[in-house]
């Protein structure tokens, strides 16, 4: 996990913040996955769990990791708004 703010850590975020991250990355992966499918014949090892670089992992951490980053943000953001004021 790649996590570029700094104001917050990621053990600030609930259970259930983390799980909302999970399931909108894979949300989003699902579509990405059919265009994967529907372009294989041009990235033919996407999925290749043998190789050490897989497209679609790939895609899938650094999706993960902006959405993560959104979150914290935003938690951030909110935690700096209710402390001063």
């Amino acid at each position: 996990m790649n996590t570029k703010n700094t104001n917050i850590d990621v053990f600030a975020m609930t259970e259930s913040d983390l799980c909302n991250v999970d399931n909108l990355t894979n949300d989003i992966m699902y579509e990405i996955r059919d265009v994967l499918k529907k372009n294989e014949s041009h990235v033919p090892d996407w999925d290749n769990e043998d190789n050490t670089y897989n497209l679609y992992n790939c895609i899938y951490g650094d999706i993960h990791d902006r959405i993560l980053n959104h979150k914290l943000a935003n938690i951030a953001k909110y935690k700096n708004n209710h402390t001063h004021n």
